[in-house]
């Protein structure tokens, strides 16, 4: 089934939403509930867990700034103690990071999670790679310099509200290969 993405772009029909008041989210509190088991590694500005010999990123400092390559791998002590694929990134990990202004996701990354660039507000564009498969509710909602969009061939999953509030987009672009959405004329 072809499901055709639509977003009206001017911010009137978003403003409603932009204007409501928002709780505070807590995912720390969440998370470490989640992940009492996990073990955490740093390596320079990421965290990580790896699970099945996968790591997730799960936080990145929020001093972090300009453009950002996210790394394809996670390197325990150097890559002694091993190495492993990044295939995810977690709910919130990027939240808030109000510095950083371009990223690129590795072709690893098979999913990104909830929220986990919302209010990165001066974000101007995202790479998304052609192996992503998922990307989760608010994933960048609030990424007000955000101007476009382009999803990938391989995405299946688009949950709700990925660009709310992101009230300077202009463009989405869906792969012509994509077998779930597509994009018509920027939408």
């Amino acid at each position: 089934t072809l499901l055709v993405v639509v977003m009206y772009l001017t911010s009137a029909p978003l403003q409603g939403f932009v204007d409501m008041e928002w709780p505070e989210l807590n995912f720390g509190e969440w998370f470490n509930s989640k992940a009492s088991a996990a073990t955490i590694y740093e390596s320079g500005i990421y965290e990580y867990v790896v699970n099945n010999g996968k790591a997730t990123i799960i936080s990145v400092n929020k001093k972090a700034s300009g453009e950002i390559v996210v790394p394809s791998q996670f390197k325990r002590g150097l890559g002694i103690l091993g190495t492993y694929d990044v295939t995810s990134i977690f709910d919130a990990a990027f939240i808030e990071c109000k510095k950083i202004t371009s990223i690129k996701i590795p072709e690893n990354v098979k999913e990104i999670g909830v929220c986990a660039f919302q209010y990165c507000t001066s974000l101007t564009s995202i790479t998304l790679p052609s192996t992503l498969e998922k990307i989760g509710c608010c994933a960048f909602s609030s990424c007000t310099s955000l101007k476009a969009l382009n999803i990938p061939k391989n995405v299946k999953k688009i949950e709700d509200d990925i660009l709310a509030g992101s009230t300077n987009l202009e463009k989405i672009t869906v792969n012509k290969d994509n077998q779930s959405f597509c994009s018509e004329a920027g939408v």
